[in-house]
């Protein structure tokens, strides 16, 4: 059956329900409402060649937290995208103010006298 064959039933006065549709003979013909649902596009990640202890370990993560491998996989991969690169937290340690502590020497002579007393 075509599109063209396919009218919309629909009761005078009513709306027609977009559910429902009549063929050319007149015969109602059921169509499954499709819904689709806005969500942010995300990527499909797929890593092989994972050994299978490695795979066990992670399962086994993963049910001690309750989640599925999947969710437990998803929640560490945000945790290293969050975790900061060498490079900044090189540019943080240069940010910050050297005054109020120990200088280098101080330091190195702390280590130095817990060393020599033990």
């Amino acid at each position: 059956m075509s599109t063209a064959d396919l009218r919309t039933l629909a009761e005078p006065g009513k709306e027609a329900d977009p559910g429902s549709v009549e063929d050319s003979r007149g015969h109602t013909v059921c169509m499954p409402s499709i819904h689709l649902h806005t969500m942010s596009t995300m990527a499909l990640v797929q890593v092989r060649d994972v050994p299978e202890a490695t795979v066990n370990a992670l399962k086994a993560k993963a049910a001690e937290r309750g989640l599925t491998l999947t969710a437990y996989l998803r929640a560490e991969f945000d945790r290293l995208a969050a975790r900061p690169t060498n490079a900044e937290i090189v540019e943080r340690m240069a940010r910050r103010s050297r005054q109020g502590g120990p200088t280098v020497a101080e330091t190195v002579a702390e280590i130095r006298r817990i060393r020599d007393s033990s």
